[in-house]
C-alpha cells in the first residue's frame, strides 16, 4: 500500500510531499516498505503511527514507531512468521497462507505474548529493554518497547573484529548477572543467553533482550520444559525435555557468552564435551585472564549442573573474589588544595570514603566553612575500574561535567577529578 508521506518515518518530522530526504535527519522519504510490512503511516491500536522498519526475523517484523500520546519514539514488534502468513493486500490484517499452519501459528502467537507479559513485568529493571504495552489486533500481536539505539555484542565483536577487553568482558558479567538474579527471584528463567541476546547501547550501557525461550521454574522441582538449544551456549540439560533446567542453565550460558567475548570462539557444544571432546579453558585461549577467573568460568561450564553454582548470588561472589584476588589494581585518591598536592590516600574496593568538615562523621576531614559537614562521598570499585561519587551538600560537588546536585550520585572512570565548592579543593582518583 503506497501512501504520500507527510512526515518523515525516521524522525516523524513533517515534511512535504515534494521532499526526496527529511530536511531534520537527512533520511531518504523515497525508501518503500517491503509488501509484508506494514506501512509507512499506518496506525496501531489508535495510538502509534508506523515508522520505518527496523528489523525483520523469522517470526517478527520490528518497526519505530511515534507514541502519539506522549510524542515518544518507540519500537514495535509485530508478531509475523513469514513462512506461516501474508499480508491481506491493501489491508493490515495477517493471515495463513495455508490452514495446515494454523497449530503452529497459534502456538507462536501464545509463546509471543508469553514473551510480553514477561517483559512487561521487569519493565522496573534497567539492565531489561523496557515493555511499555501490548495488545493484540489484525489477527497478531504487538509488543511495545523502548527503542534502543546501539548493537548487540556479537555484532559489535563483528565489526570491531576482536573480542572484549578484560574490563569490559567483566562489567558485562557483572551487568548480566544481576539482572538475571533479579529475574530468577521472580521465578523465571531467560534459557537463551548468548551474545545475540545482550544489547551494547550507544551510551555505553548493556540490555538483555529477547525472552522467547523464557519459562517458570519451581526450586527443587523438575518441570517438563522445550527443547531449546543455541550452539555452544546451552548446557547439556536444556538438550531434554525432562533436563532439570534451573537458575544453574542461565549461570552456564553467560559463562559461555563470557568465554565467548574475551576469547572470540564458542566453547564447544554439550554435544561435543559428551563425546569427549575436550576443551580448552579460558585461560589457555586468552592468557590475560587471570587463572583464578578463568577456573570460576571452568566450574561455572560443568556438564554436571550440580557442580556449578546454583544461583547468581553464589555466581557474582565467586567471579567477583577471583578478579578481586588475582590482579586488584591499586587505586589512589589524590588531594590538591590551592593546586598543590597534600595528601595521597589508597582506595579499597568497595569501601565508601566520607568526606566533609565534621571530624566524627567523616573519613577525610577538611577545615572550612564552605564545606558541609558531610560534604560528599566516594566508592571505588574494581570490577567496573570506576568510582561512584554521591553529593550531599548544598555547596556542590563538582565533576567535569558540572554539579552532581545534592543527594544525586554520578558514575566516573578512573582518572576524573572532583572539586568541592571550588577548585580549592580538588580529588583525583588514579590506578598505578
Amino acid at each position: 500500500m503506497n501512501r504520500q508521506i507527510v512526515y518523515c518515518p525516521n524522525c516523524f518530522e513533517l515534511c512535504s510531499p515534494q521532499e526526496t530526504h527529511c530536511k531534520a535527519c537527512g533520511y531518504s522519504l523515497t525508501v518503500t516498505q517491503d509488501e509484508r510490512s506494514l506501512s509507512v503511516g499506518d496506525d496501531l491500536h489508535g495510538t502509534y503511527t508506523v515508522g520505518r522498519v527496523l528489523g525483520t526475523g523469522g517470526f517478527g517484523i520490528t518497526y519505530l514507531c511515534m507514541d502519539r500520546r506522549y510524542s515518544r519514539i518507540c519500537a514495535i514488534k509485530e508478531y509475523f512468521p513469514g513462512e506461516w502468513v501474508k499480508r491481506l493486500p491493501m489491508t493490515k490484517r495477517v493471515m495463513l497462507t495455508d490452514s495446515r499452519f494454523e497449530a503452529n501459528y497459534r502456538h507462536g502467537l501464545e509463546v509471543f505474548l508469553n514473551e510480553a507479559k514477561i517483559l512487561y513485568g521487569l519493565r522496573d529493571n534497567s539492565a531489561v529493554v523496557n515493555v511499555s504495552d501490548f495488545f493484540q489486533e489484525n489477527q497478531t500481536a504487538y509488543l511495545v518497547m523502548e527503542y534502543v539505539e546501539g548493537e548487540t555484542l556479537a555484532q559489535h565483536i563483528m565489526k570491531q573484529k576482536k573480542p572484549l577487553s578484560y574490563d569490559e568482558a567483566n562489567r558485562m558479567i557483572f551487568n548480566m548477572a544481576s539482572a538475571l538474579g533479579y529475574i530468577h527471584k521472580k521465578g523465571l528463567l531467560h534459557r537463551d543467553i548468548s551474545p545475540d541476546n545482550i544489547m551494547l547501547t550507544k551510551d555505553g550501557n548493556m540490555k538483555l533482550i529477547d525472552f522467547g525461550a523464557t519459562r517458570q521454574y519451581v526450586s527443587n522441582e523438575t518441570v517438563d520444559m522445550s527443547v531449546l538449544v543455541k550452539t555452544g551456549f546451552s548446557p547439556l540439560e536444556q538438550y531434554s525435555r525432562s533436563g532439570n533446567q534451573g537458575p544453574w542453565s542461565d549461570i552456564y550460558a553467560l559463562a559461555a557468552t563470557y568465554y565467548y567475548v574475551l576469547s572470540g570462539k564458542k566453547p564447544l557444544t554439550a554435544n561435543e564435551r559428551c563425546s569427549g571432546m575436550t576443551m580448552k579453558s579460558l585461560h589457555d585461549r586468552q592468557s590475560n585472564v587471570p587463572q583464578a577467573v578463568s577456573n570460576v568460568i571452568n566450574t561455572c561450564l560443568d556438564m554436571d549442573y550440580t557442580k556449578r553454582p546454583q544461583n547468581m548470588g553464589r555466581f557474582l561472589e565467586l567471579f567477583r573474589n577471583a578478579v578481586l584476588s588475582s590482579e586488584t589494581p591499586k587505586a589512589h585518591m589524590y588531594f590538591y588544595q590551592n593546586g598543590k598536592m597534600v595528601r595521597k590516600w589508597h582506595m579499597l574496593p568497595g569501601r565508601t570514603v566520607r568526606i566533609g568538615r565534621s571530624m566524627s562523621e567523616c573519613d577525610i576531614c577538611i577545615e572550612d566553612g564552605m564545606i558541609s559537614r558531610v560534604h560528599c562521598s566516594i566508592r571505588y570499585e574494581a570490577l567496573e575500574n570506576a568510582i561512584y561519587v554521591t553529593d550531599y551538600s548544598s555547596n556542590g560537588t563538582y565533576t567535569a561535567m558540572g554539579l552532581i546536585g545534592k543527594n544525586r550520585f554520578q558514575r566516573l572512570m578512573m582518572g576524573s577529578e572532583i572539586f568541592l565548592v571550588s577548585d580549592k579543593y580538588r580529588f583525583k582518583m588514579e590506578v598505578n
